[in-house]
């Protein structure tokens, strides 16, 4: 029977390597099948024999445990329980306890890295070198440049995108022999791919001018040019890093909207004299429906003027 915990527990797993000898994995997870699936990541093509989780006064180490050998200046790789961002070789700088060994999988270790990185993490997040199949996540959108987490799985690595780039990332794929930024070329990667997420958004401004002699095409011009105007100069977007991706433009003369009476009568008339059929009906409403309301209006009056003047 799968636990659930609201808190990660210690747990205790006895694993048998492909050639058959046994050994002790102890980790942090929240559940049965959290703690089976961490030593199934750390320890690829390994049989768990069995597991446990621990009660707080027994998370002592067992004697055979790789962990009790750790000292200062000891190379390690640390899998960062927080999808795997900061995972890596670390050396360890100090060991936490009395006896400055490890004493239990709750140990807390001080770990650096060559980037001048420090963590302070559980023993129980440490395993002796990289697992074979854990390979760094990178964007795929940025050029190959820098590793942002590890992953085992196309799932894993959508995960890792999702908690450290900006945008959805939609897509992951194993890529051989990646060039980082920094030159340097690792063997295997996930290349993350991302979906720029876009809103289209509408604004609305009607002007009502006094022309006092002025022409209106004069005006539609500018008024054309001052919107132009605003798209060019950014003020769209302001200091924000949004991007306007694509814009359209069209200033119009909005004629006098028909009244719903006048409306609903010209559409009557038009049923009764045979022009509009029942069956059309639907298919007009969701025309209609779809339309911008200045389109609508200019069709509906330009239908109304030709049946006033008999067209």
């Amino acid at each position: 029977m799968s636990t659930t915990n609201s808190n990660p527990m210690s747990y205790r797993l006895r694993l048998a390597q492909n050639g058959g000898a046994e050994f002790t994995f102890d980790c942090a997870a929240g559940s049965d099948a959290e703690a089976k699936a961490l030593a199934e990541k750390m320890h690829t093509g390994c049989t768990i024999v069995s597991y446990q989780p621990f009660e707080q006064s027994d998370s002592s180490l067992p004697e055979d445990s790789w962990l009790r050998a750790l000292a200062s200046d000891d190379e390690v790789w640390w899998h960062d329980p927080h999808a795997g961002i900061s995972s890596g070789i670390y050396r360890i700088d100090s060991i936490n306890s009395e006896t400055g060994k490890i004493e239990g999988v709750d140990t807390v270790v001080i770990l650096s890295n060559a980037a001048g990185s420090h963590s302070e993490v559980f023993a129980a997040e440490l395993a002796p070198a990289q697992p074979e199949d854990l390979f760094p996540v990178i964007d795929g959108d940025d050029g190959n440049g820098d590793i942002y987490g590890y992953a085992t799985s196309k799932e894993d690595a959508i995960d890792v995108g999702n908690a450290t780039f900006a945008d959805e990332v939609v897509d992951a794929y194993l890529a051989e022999s990646v060039t980082l930024r920094d030159g340097s070329t690792v063997a295997k990667a996930w290349v993350a791919t991302t979906s720029m997420v876009s809103v289209r958004l509408r604004l609305t401004l009607d002007v009502c001018y006094a022309l006092n002699g002025e022409p209106i095409q004069d005006m539609v011009t500018r008024l054309t040019n001052a919107a132009e105007r605003a798209v060019g100069d950014g003020m769209l977007t302001g200091e924000s890093a949004a991007e306007v991706d694509e814009y359209s433009l069209a200033v119009t003369e909005v004629p006098e909207p028909p009244g719903e009476e006048e409306l609903a009568g010209f559409m009557l008339q038009r049923i009764e004299d045979g022009e509009l059929g029942v069956e059309d009906i639907p298919l007009r409403l969701a025309r209609y429906g779809l339309m911008e309301n200045h389109a609508f209006v200019a069709e509906m009056r330009e239908r109304m003027d030709n049946a006033a003047n008999g067209g």
